[in-house]
């Protein structure tokens, strides 16, 4: 099973990449950008949990909790709703939590750990099932090399919520991980990293649909570095 998870965030670029994450390990996402729909939204359709920003226009985080809390009937009540702010202060968490969140993330958020983090707030059976990495007997043979330290793997992507997805997953199998933003960049860091002989090697031939599950992504480059280690063999 999956969780569906309401996402209240004014920010664009960390609704991106929220949403890119959860998404990416099965769940899935309402977004909305200010308190009021926000609330209206919560009330509507009643999602499996709440991940809402303190500094929101309109009505701000604790007036969100507020009216789901206390102005609200019981289901409504039950679901858990985790702030997400900036916030830094001594005091700032724990006044977050005696307002009545049920639990608290700073931003920026780290990529690598925020799909767990949310977790603990739902019931087990709508944990993802999706890990980085599958385990080798799923592979012919049960003997799939692991990932080598010395490869590098260059990421091109314009969206940032992309590329921090992509990178925190392929440097946690043990990739070194190059990043650029555009083509023209990432031809600049083609050429000074010393891409440019494995990548015409490997050639450009798997394709993989948006959002990318980290799994299969794994799956794909070790497919793509193993196919190459064959073709340059004597």
């Amino acid at each position: 099973m999956s969780a569906r998870i309401l996402i209240i965030e004014d920010n664009p670029a960390n609704m991106e990449l929220m949403t890119y994450l959860l998404q990416a390990f099965g769940h899935t996402v309402l977004s909305v950008y200010n308190g009021e729909e926000g609330v209206e939204t919560a009330r509507r359709e009643l999602p499996d949990l709440i991940i809402c920003d303190v500094h929101l226009p309109k009505m701000d985080g604790y007036g969100v909790l507020e009216q789901l809390k206390l102005n609200s009937g019981a289901a409504l009540r039950g679901i858990p709703v985790i702030a997400v702010t900036a916030l830094a202060m001594v005091g700032d968490r724990q006044k977050l939590l005696a307002a009545g969140f049920d639990g608290y993330l700073g931003k920026p958020i780290e990529p690598e750990l925020f799909v767990g983090q949310v977790e603990k707030y739902l019931d087990q059976a709508l944990h993802s099932t999706i890990s980085i990495t599958e385990p080798d007997a799923a592979v012919e043979g049960g003997n799939a090399a692991r990932p080598r330290r010395t490869d590098r793997i260059l990421v091109v992507d314009d969206l940032l919520a992309n590329r921090e997805f992509i990178c925190c997953a392929l440097e946690s199998s043990g990739f070194q991980v190059v990043l650029a933003s555009s083509a023209k960049d990432g031809l600049k860091r083609l050429h000074e990293a010393a891409f440019v002989q494995q990548c015409l090697q490997m050639g450009a031939v798997h394709f993989l649909q948006q959002p990318i599950e980290a799994h299969i992504l794994i799956r794909e480059i070790e497919d793509c570095l193993r196919l190459a280690d064959l073709e340059s063999a004597p």
